[in-house]
């Protein structure tokens, strides 16, 4: 295997992964209860996702605008004041080559404009997620040495707009797990309870961003 000589998230391959870091990937299947709560979705965003739905779609920028940010959005408002969303901020884990690059969407765990990295979205490329799950693992990992090793468990996703799979990082035991189950944008009260949870459980795990 021949390993890029300027390796960035873009470049990550499972098999980088595990050679490079000691990630392993672990059995694939379903990650989230059948019973975890759907959210409340607006009229705004109901409307908006109707409308974009039925849009020409021309580039991963076009679904990024038209798709993956007012679910983010949506999201912020669902937890105001809790985190804050980025699109494509600069994360880097010092001295650790190759864990740096630029993931298209960062959920922060903080009010400020301070990265406090707790989950990562990939945009897929030609809509296959697989490619980008690795990116996300490895956007994953970076935020976890980043934060000091914590949360331990971290929840990312690899998204075309319209499909959205998930991938959670057991950190300490360089651990990643993808979920075999696929949200649509399509039923956004399922993929926003999706990530309302991740939310949730990432900042239980740091709980001294609560007195930010």
């Amino acid at each position: 295997m021949t390993i890029p000589d300027k390796l960035t998230f873009r470049e990550m391959t499972f098999e980088i992964l595990e050679s490079q870091y000691g990630i392993q990937e672990g059995p694939r299947d379903v990650l989230f209860d059948d019973g975890l709560p759907d959210a409340p979705v607006s009229a705004a965003l109901l409307d908006f996702l109707q409308r974009a739905r039925h849009a020409v779609m021309v580039n991963e920028r076009a679904r990024a605008y038209r798709l993956v940010a007012p679910i983010l959005s949506e999201l912020e408002e669902l937890r105001r004041g809790k985190i804050m969303t980025f699109p494509e901020p600069p994360l880097e884990a010092k001295g650790v080559e190759g864990l740096r690059g630029n993931p298209d969407f960062v959920i922060s765990g903080s009010r400020t404009p301070r990265l406090v990295p707790i989950a990562a979205i990939v945009e897929a490329k030609k809509d296959d997620t697989e490619p980008g799950l690795p990116q996300c693992i490895a956007a994953l990992y970076a935020s976890y040495l980043v934060n000091g090793n914590r949360p331990a468990t971290l929840h990312g996703c690899v998204t075309t707009g319209h499909d959205w799979q998930f991938v959670r990082f057991d950190a300490a035991r360089k651990k990643a797990h993808v979920d075999t189950r696929v949200y649509p944008v399509a039923e956004p009260a399922k993929l926003l309870g999706v990530l309302c949870y991740i939310v949730d459980a990432a900042l239980a795990q740091l709980p001294e961003l609560a007195n930010q």
